[in-house]
């Protein structure tokens, strides 16, 4: 009855069934040395998601880094989202230092998140067109949702998509990572959203993890113009790298979360018939297909087939401040999702390729091993009998575990 249940739990992900050694887990080889793997759960969650009794233990979301001999580096980012851009870099290399540090090439990265498919998907694409293994973001995708996916839909998320096409760019471009500062001028949105002609529309803009303008400030304007909305922001907030816009609606109940997206400041093109201006301004336009939750919408019941949404800046002198200066009410708007960490954790794999994993109680480090056992990460996973496709011989080193956990945070994005 449970293979049942964790089957259906798994939805279109594929499983790793050995009949031989008993496990019928939620974990795939993307490549020979790349795994992608759901959240172990306890107790009741383990009924239904890869029970921990079979990956060998037993521990909160989160690791602490004392309790392992071995590199631990963080990426908090929330899901559904894409990660802060400057981590995805530093993780590809992490885990090319990890993968390249065993005899003969041997060791393994195995990434998970809660479900192990949206931010997984992100850092395996990200880590295929860095590793070479993909020579663009659509082959990385396809080879992830082949991999991963019975239906072949791997990585869905608009935004997340986006920062692998991002991550691509900013390789093939051969320079420094340098966001330059751009301030919001106007958003058009066309059509107008269903939902808008009966409800009232909100929107916020979050940078840095904060709320720093919505519809309130005095320096927003919103006009509809036959089809269309227009928002004009005069004075608008000023931002670099990361940002995220978020819209909603608001009727007899409490504001409800519409449509997102988030951009990066390093990849907004530079509008042509400005090119010669100063100062110059710049724009993108997200179809409907590119557009968080508006994706969602298959037979146009809230946007119509052909909505979008154009984002219009213009580039900061220096010395303007980066963020203006709230006014008015900054009240969240249920928005918000937990903080979540991506960890990659280097593990050494023995003997017969045990790879155990020891107890820890998440971030406080107040976890006890049992008597006997070494220290190691808590959560940190290889099971009896995992290893690369290359067969490993007795004694040599076998796998890294990155892994998506969450905790709570007050910080909203």
């Amino acid at each position: 009855m449970l293979r049942y249940v964790r089957h259906a739990v798994s939805e279109n992900r594929k499983r790793f069934i050995d009949t031989k050694n008993g496990f019928d887990l939620d974990l795939t080889y993307i490549t020979d040395n790349i795994i992608a793997m759901a959240f172990p759960g306890d107790s009741i969650e383990g009924l239904y998601r890869n029970a921990l009794e079979e990956v060998r233990s037993r521990s909160e979301r989160t690791y602490d880094e004392t309790r392992f001999d071995a590199p631990v580096a963080c990426y908090p980012f929330d899901d559904h989202q894409p990660p802060p851009f400057e981590t995805i870099e530093q993780f590809c290399r992490e885990a090319i230092e990890w993968l390249n540090a065993g005899a003969e090439h041997t060791n393994v990265v195995v990434i998970h998140c809660k479900a192990g498919k949206g931010r997984t998907g992100v850092m395996i694409c990200a880590l295929l067109v860095y590793m070479g293994v993909a020579k663009t973001t659509e082959e990385a995708l396809q080879i992830y949702a082949d991999k991963r996916t019975w239906d072949g839909r791997g990585l869905t998320v608009p935004s997340q998509v986006r920062y692998v096409r991002y991550f691509e760019q900013h390789l093939a471009s051969g320079v420094d990572y340098e966001p330059p500062k751009l301030a919001f001028s106007k958003i058009v949105i066309t059509p107008t959203p269903k939902v808008f002609y009966d409800y009232e529309m909100r929107f916020s803009i979050y940078h840095g993890g904060h709320k720093i303008y919505n519809w309130r400030q005095q320096t927003c304007f919103i006009e509809r113009q036959n089809d269309r909305i227009i928002i004009r922001m005069s004075r608008g907030p000023s931002i670099t790298g990361d940002v995220k816009v978020a819209f909603f609606y608001k009727g007899l109940f409490p504001k409800r979360p519409l449509f997102r997206f988030w951009l990066n400041t390093a990849f907004i093109p530079i509008d042509p018939s400005t090119s010669d201006a100063t100062p110059r301004a710049r724009r993108i336009r997200l179809p409907k297909s590119e557009i968080d939750d508006a994706i969602d919408d298959r037979y146009h019941e809230r946007f119509g087939e052909n909505f979008a949404v154009e984002i219009m800046f213009e580039e900061v002198e220096e010395e303007r401040e980066s963020v203006m200066s709230l006014v008015g009410n900054l009240e969240e708007e249920g928005d918000a999702g937990d903080d979540q960490d991506i960890e990659l954790v280097a593990v050494s794999v023995h003997g017969e390729f045990n790879m155990a994993l020891g107890e820890g109680k998440g971030v406080d480090g107040e976890g006890h091993q049992e008597d006997g056992e070494s220290s190691t990460h808590s959560d940190l996973i290889v099971l009896e009998g995992l290893s690369s496709s290359r067969e490993l011989e007795e004694g040599e080193t076998g796998g890294a575990y990155v892994n998506v956990t969450e905790k709570r945070s007050n910080q909203r994005y």
